[in-house]
């Protein structure tokens, strides 16, 4: 299903639409002249979609939906069978951006401070004495001088019968006041890939949670912020596949949407293999934009609006779900809040400052397939989907 196409009984647009569902929403402080920015999002999403469609070949929805989680502030989860260009379209969006980007390949063996960083000794520079020591030492110690603190590294020594040391010891000297600095890991760029997430081990998985929700992950106590915008695009295997470990919940619902992106078209493999997308056209692949044209599109996105009747058909269908699936299973708040965000990014795609009934329908499987749905065919899951959408009457100009 294409973005643009509807559930059945899904709304149709109308002159009373604007009426019904949107307002003129006039510049201020809180939004910060973001409704006037609206046009200028618009094109720029135009420009990116332009972007990943001359990469990527025949898979137009997916590029789409990319776009729409970039202006919703989001992060998107890519799964399918290798081969298929998932990498390929994480890398594109990244150098479509600019600004900064960093590539995590997952593994068995990452571990947490892989992907956040840490925490190393800070040293001022290596030292060497060479000399005789001679005697023991007695008495107590009350620690190291303000100034500086000597530590034995590496070195060899030659022990003397008499207690006397000969030989040559190499010295890092620290500083007292802050012996430790702080070393960021990938996950402080701009744009991350994450390549096969679920080969990563849950206790990797998780350093990804804090960063994701909050944008900041914490070190020693101390919360360290992330750059804006900051975007993760994560590719994972299907579970079948050896060597995978099953995403956590926690860690799906920090996700916007999941996409597929299955196999190209006969017309669009063959022109891959010509050479007419792909690498190759990814090697020649100019900046769209600046990391701040991208803040100031998510602004933009923000601030368009949201009716009363369409927030009630949001929570409608999330409580559809829950009564549905029962245990627990259903849409959470957070899935809520994140078909709002897609389907206001979806409005400014179409050049709308308001959201219709057609946006949340578009918007409702790509967030709510891999939430409740995850392990289903998606046949399957969008037939499911499907069905909680009938049971709530659509909003009407």
């Amino acid at each position: 299903m294409s973005v643009t196409e509807s559930f059945p009984g899904a709304s149709t647009f109308s002159p009373d639409s604007r009426a019904a569902f949107g307002v003129i929403v006039e510049p201020t402080a809180a939004n910060g002249h973001a409704s006037t920015n609206r046009p200028a999002a618009t094109m720029l999403a135009e420009k990116l979609v332009a972007a990943l469609d001359s990469v990527l070949l025949g898979v137009g929805q997916a590029n789409h939906l990319v776009v729409a989680a970039v202006l919703a502030r989001g992060h998107v989860l890519v799964e399918d069978r290798p081969g298929v260009g998932k990498t390929l379209l994480a890398k594109t969006l990244a150098a479509a951006i600019g600004g900064t980007s960093a590539r995590i390949q997952g593994s068995v063996d990452v571990l947490p401070a892989d992907i956040t960083g840490g925490l190393v000794l800070r040293t001022i520079g290596p030292s060497t004495t060479t000399g005789t020591t001679t005697g023991t030492t007695t008495g107590t110690t009350t620690g190291p001088t303000p100034e500086t603190t000597q530590l034995s590294a590496t070195g060899s020594t030659n022990a003397q019968p008499n207690g006397q040391t000969n030989g040559q010891t190499n010295r890092a000297t620290i500083t007292n006041e802050d012996p430790f600095r702080f070393i960021p890991g990938p996950i402080f760029h701009n744009v991350v890939i994450l390549d096969e997430l679920n080969r990563i081990s849950p206790r990797a998985q998780a350093a990804l949670l804090e960063a994701m929700e909050e944008r900041h992950v914490t070190v020693d106590g101390q919360p360290q912020a992330l750059p804006d915008p900051f975007i993760v695009v994560a590719t994972q295997n299907h579970t079948s596949s050896t060597g995978t470990y099953p995403l956590l919940q926690g860690q799906i619902d920090r996700f916007t949407v999941g996409i597929t992106l299955g196999l190209p078209s006969a017309a669009a493999e063959t022109a891959l293999l010509l050479g007419t997308g792909g690498t190759n056209r990814l090697a020649n692949l100019s900046t769209i934009c600046s990391p701040s044209e991208v803040l100031s599109a998510q602004r933009a996105t923000a601030a368009v609006h949201l009716a009363p009747q369409i927030a009630s058909y949001i929570v409608a269908i999330a409580q559809v779900t829950r009564d549905r699936l029962g245990d627990g299973k259903g849409a959470s708040p957070r899935a809520s809040l994140m078909i709002a965000a897609i389907a206001r990014a979806l409005a400014v795609m179409a050049g709308r400052d308001y959201v219709a009934p057609d946006d949340v329908q578009a918007a409702l499987f790509p967030v709510l397939g891999m939430r409740l749905h995850g392990d289903a065919p998606e046949a399957d899951a969008r037939l499911r989907i499907t069905s909680y959408l009938s049971e709530v009457p659509v909003p009407r100009p």
